[in-house]
């Protein structure tokens, strides 16, 4: 599959999250190398996308986060040059196995080195948010319709989302309320609806591939926290992708995304006077 159809990719999140509601009651929890947690279900459900995306004799690669270490260097090549579907498939993979509902798969179309299209799928509140031809979907799988997203404007009571990253570390120095959860997915997707005013993070290209097209297409700035404007090309001015870099993936400095330019001039002084503080 090296296509973006609406309703083919609308039925592929529907199973993957049948595939991990089975397993929601009593997921099967391992470790990887780096102590973060995976269970049964994020595996089967990358195995099973690799029936769709994985065929490189149609020219068409995937970027998963459970799959990308068994990789050669000639197919990452590959994938960055050619049609790539970058997944994440359960992305807040700590709170799944806590059984707490805000996890979701992420799904992103990357053609060339272009981001162009996304999706996210929410299981338990069964939401599907998805781009498509310049528009942007939301609703269960078998019934979406056209929205807008919300670009809430900055407000003292709009509430800032950050990562557990910056929760347990440097940490952001603002007025607003924060939220700090344990996904991408939930307040990338809540940001489009308007609950939250910004998020920010450190952040690998998986955990937000599906969520970024939802939010540019929504017209929300992208940017990161050094000045870097986040378009839809993924190269190295945004991203570590060189081979054998320990950071490889991941973005070159925290990512924020906000509705209105006021709410990353106040991320950008939180994240610096919470620096300031720790020194």
């Amino acid at each position: 599959m090296n296509t973006w159809n609406r309703e083919a990719i609308a039925g592929i999140m529907a199973e993957c999250g049948k595939i991990a509601l089975e397993h929601y009651d009593s997921p099967h929890v391992d470790f990887k190398k780096d102590r973060t947690v995976v269970t049964q279900a994020d595996r089967e459900i990358e195995r099973h996308l690799e029936r769709y995306f994985d065929l490189p004799q149609e020219g068409s690669y995937l970027i998963g986060e459970e799959t990308l270490e068994k990789r050669s260097e000639p197919y990452v090549e590959s994938a960055l040059s050619k049609t790539a579907w970058v997944i994440d498939p359960i992305d807040g993979t700590s709170l799944y196995a806590n059984h707490l509902p805000d996890w979701g798969v992420s799904i992103g179309f990357m053609r060339g080195g272009v981001l162009e299209e996304g999706a996210v799928y929410l299981p338990i509140q069964n939401e599907l948010f998805m781009t498509a031809q310049g528009g942007l979907f939301h609703g269960a799988p078998e019934a979406l319709m056209r929205i807008e997203g919300q670009r809430r404007p900055y407000s003292h009571d709009g509430i800032v989302a950050i990562t557990q990253e910056i929760a347990r570390t440097a940490g952001l120095a603002v007025v607003n309320p924060v939220f700090a959860g344990g996904s991408a997915v939930f307040p990338l997707t809540h940001l489009v609806l308007g609950r939250f005013i910004a998020y920010v993070g450190q952040l690998k290209l998986w955990d937000v591939a599906g969520s970024l097209p939802l939010l540019r297409v929504s017209g929300f700035r992208l940017q990161l926290d050094d000045g870097t404007p986040v378009g839809n090309r993924v190269d190295e001015t945004i991203c570590f992708l060189q081979a054998g870099d320990p950071h490889r993936w991941r973005f070159r400095a925290n990512l924020i995304c906000a509705g209105a330019e006021e709410s990353v001039a106040k991320v950008i002084e939180g994240l610096s006077l919470a620096r300031e503080r720790r020194r």
